[in-house]
Formats: structure tokens, C-alpha cells, sequence
């Protein structure tokens, strides 16, 4: 898995947790979805830190889904 993928996949992932976690706090349930989603995010960035040779930065994250984009059009 290319870092690009792993790092928007990621960011995605923990997106879709604060999402998900606020919707179940509004509900009165435990959040334990967003929980899983938040370590799934983590893991996935941390797997692209890793491939990118723990050099990411703040601006690698629009890039990866800008390069993303232009690698699939």
C-alpha cells in the first residue's frame, strides 16, 4: 500500500469515527464503533509515517489525497 493511500485512507477512517462517535453520544450509547475506527485510523497513518520514512508533515495530508486524484484520472 502506497503511503498516500494508507495516510488518506486513514484520515478518512478517523473521520468517520468522530462521526460516529458523537452519534452515539447524542443516542446515549457507548461509542465503541467509533472507538475501533479511531484505532483503524491510527494504524493506518502510522503505517504510512512508517513507509514515508517518519518524514510526514502537515501539508502530506491534502497532497495524498491531491496525488490520489491525479494517479486515478
Amino acid at each position: 500500500m502506497s503511503p498516500d493511500i494508507a495516510l488518506a485512507f486513514g484520515v478518512l477512517l478517523v473521520a468517520l469515527a468522530i462521526t460516529s462517535i458523537l452519534a452515539a453520544l447524542a443516542e446515549g450509547r457507548r461509542p465503541l464503533v467509533g472507538g475501533l475506527l479511531v484505532l483503524g485510523g491510527a494504524a493506518s497513518i502510522w503505517l504510512a509515517w512508517q513507509q514515508s520514512g517518519g518524514t510526514l508533515t502537515f501539508e502530506d495530508i491534502p497532497m495524498s489525497f491531491v496525488r490520489l486524484i491525479a494517479e486515478f484520472r
